[in-house]
């Protein structure tokens, strides 16, 4: 390391990563993935790791999305006959959301097709390489989740507006 103290030195990084995530932003193919499945294989992932059933509310507090995108999200698996919304037997007044045989195809299919991409990008960065960034992103969510748990922040918050 250099002369600089640690905290200057952790300044750089950020400075680096913040760049580099600026780049590969930039990178992006944007519309290659069809824009009407956009948080539908999220959707399923959240029903499936659950058990069992999940209501709306639910569903969008998992996700970090509103009731209303959720809402739209469903009402798209559902006409797909990927998810069924039922009333809850306890209380009819609640909506209960259920992934159907087909969506457990269909998560099974898009999760297939994730890892096919993610493994062709880890081939070309290298075994050491693709091991050193699993490790790190792991440790990433481990630092994460430790943040959550004391109540501190977790991600990056967005400028205030006129910064």
């Amino acid at each position: 390391m250099s002369a600089e103290s640690p905290t200057g030195a952790f300044e750089a990084y950020a400075n680096q990563l913040i760049r580099a995530g600026f780049l590969m932003s930039r990178l992006r193919s944007g519309r290659s993935i069809d824009q009407k499945l956009r948080g539908m294989p999220v959707v399923l992932r959240e029903l499936i790791t659950s058990g069992g059933a999940l209501s709306p509310g639910e569903l969008a507090n998992r996700m970090g999305v509103s009731d209303a995108r959720v809402a739209n999200i469903l009402r798209a698996l559902e006409e797909r006959g990927l998810v069924t919304r039922t009333a809850s037997a306890k209380d009819k007044r609640r909506v209960v959301v259920t992934i159907t045989d087909a969506g457990r195809v269909a998560a099974d299919k898009i999760r297939d097709e994730g890892v096919e991409m993610v493994a062709d990008f880890l081939k070309e960065l290298g075994e050491d390489d693709a091991r050193d960034l699993v490790r790190v992103i792991n440790r990433v969510a481990e630092v994460m989740e430790a943040r959550k748990r004391e109540g501190r922040q977790v991600h990056i918050a967005p400028p205030a507006q006129g910064e």
